[in-house]
């Protein structure tokens, strides 16, 4: 995956800055890491089969990287770059491959570390570590947007139907946990989001009757990272924890299983649900 000549990290392409992706020298056979999985068990004395708890496949993957320019490094440019590679403030940062037809659909997320100068009487080169976040590639995905109406789910040619198909093509056979955005108008003060395929999982939301949303739009907005378990609201003086719970006092952050999940709702209101599926395409 490495062996490109140009990519893009954080919106910016590495062409920007005159370098890019390559080796000093004959780098030789590289195998790309497609799967890691690390058992977890115990074993105990006197017992042939161990006691299986499950596979570990969250872990980072490092590669090397060496950033080639055609001509000299100046200072000015080398600190260009270095500040271009460091830039993500939320850590791990958007990284796309330009020059590879076959990678355009997925991104990766990566930090760049250990950031070294290469010389040939100046500076021509910078080798760095590049550290994924796991070894999974992120497909880029388009949000859905389902129009809410008393619990029936309205298309753009006035049909109405109970349940709808929301498809998690991940290669990853554990869950993923999409971003949501809830739009609610005044009145309305329940909507809840059943997934039936992971055992009916409920996520529900109480509102108030009456709200104020800061923006002026009149409607209450409120946002889930249901992977980092953090909301948002548009309303001041609307806690969205608070909004969160069902009938017994508990609740349950948005997830998706691997393959379709029928969804149904009750409640009305418009829910966007974005995510990227995970895929193995290898580093």
């Amino acid at each position: 995956m490495l062996n490109c000549k140009n990519f893009t990290f954080e919106g910016q392409s590495s062409a920007d800055f005159d370098i890019f992706l390559g080796h000093i020298g004959d780098p030789g056979t590289v195998t790309d890491a497609l799967y890691d999985a690390e058992i977890v068990e115990e074993r105990i004395p006197s017992q042939i089969s161990p006691i299986f708890f499950g596979l570990d496949v969250n872990k980072p993957v490092t590669r090397q990287m060496v950033l080639c320019s055609n001509d000299y490094l100046s200072r000015e440019k080398i600190d260009e770059i270095f500040q271009w590679l460091t830039c993500s403030t939320a850590g791990y940062g958007k990284l796309t491959i330009d020059d590879d037809d076959d990678l355009s659909d997925y991104e990766f997320h990566v930090i760049f570390q250990n950031l070294q100068l290469i010389n040939s009487g100046w500076p021509i080169a910078i080798a760095c570590t590049v550290v994924f976040d796991s070894q999974w590639a992120y497909v880029k995905t388009t949000p859905r947007s389902f129009q809410v109406r008393d619990g029936k789910i309205l298309s753009s040619t006035g049909l109405q139907t109970d349940t709808v198909l929301v498809d998690n093509e991940s290669s990853y056979l554990g869950y993923i946990y999409p971003k949501l955005t809830l739009q609610i108008e005044p009145g309305v003060t329940d909507f809840a989001i059943i997934n039936q395929t992971d055992d009916q999982r409920k996520l529900t939301f109480h509102f108030p009757e009456i709200f104020t949303p800061d923006d002026g739009s009149g409607k209450l907005i409120i946002t889930v990272d249901n992977r980092t378990k953090l909301m948002t609201s548009n309303a001041s003086d609307v806690n969205p924890y608070r909004c969160l719970a069902d009938n017994n006092g508990y609740y349950h952050f948005f997830r998706l299983c691997r393959g379709k999940n029928r969804l149904s709702f009750t409640g009305s209101g418009v829910l966007t649900i974005a995510y990227n599926a995970l895929k193995g395409v290898g580093l």
